[in-house]
């Protein structure tokens, strides 16, 4: 997370990516790994390491994932399936052929 704080995208993408692959199914590694698509604005790829990071949370016992730390992931999750549909809207519209009329 320091790397995200610090604007550096990319080294945040390779920590989180080497997390993943070290823990799989620590919820902390799936939600870095969100976070730092999130902040390259990859919206689509950043919806899967949420939503298993939520999957991941929800099995834990209360003791050990906080109830506030599940409402962070989904609130996450929200974000970034809001971002991805409206970079879709813009997406469509921009790139959307014009209708010329004779």
């Amino acid at each position: 997370m320091m790397y995200k704080k610090q604007d550096k995208v990319d080294e945040a993408l390779k920590d989180a990516q080497e997390c993943v692959n070290s823990k799989p199914d620590w919820h902390k590694a799936q939600y870095r790994l969100g976070s730092s698509l999130y902040a390259r604005k990859k919206y689509s790829e950043a919806m899967k390491p949420f939503s298993r990071a939520l999957k991941l949370q929800l099995m834990l016992s209360d003791s050990a994932s906080s109830e506030q730390g599940k409402v962070d992931t989904l609130t996450q999750i929200l974000s970034v399936a809001l971002k991805y549909q409206m970079a879709r809207q813009v997406s469509n519209t921009t790139f959307r052929k014009p209708s010329f009329k004779p």
